[in-house]
């Protein structure tokens, strides 16, 4: 993870959470966490369901604790 890119700041992550944008959301995750499959195109490859926005916000919520 880059310490100078704006998504690690907690308070730009407050914003994309209170933002309850989907599309923003999923980019941090998937900034965070280049592995994990968030968009829709990966969990379509991978059979997965599509995230809705409370469980993308809930993987990001999760993904802060650990900090």
């Amino acid at each position: 993870m880059k310490m100078n890119h704006p998504f690690c700041y907690f308070s730009v992550q407050q914003s994309i959470l209170a933002s309850m944008d989907r599309d923003r959301v999923i980019s941090w995750l998937k900034w965070n966490d280049r592995n994990g499959c968030y968009d829709d195109d990966d969990c379509d490859d991978e059979g997965l369901p599509r995230l809705d926005f409370a469980m993308a916000a809930r993987y990001m919520r999760d993904q802060i604790a650990e900090f």
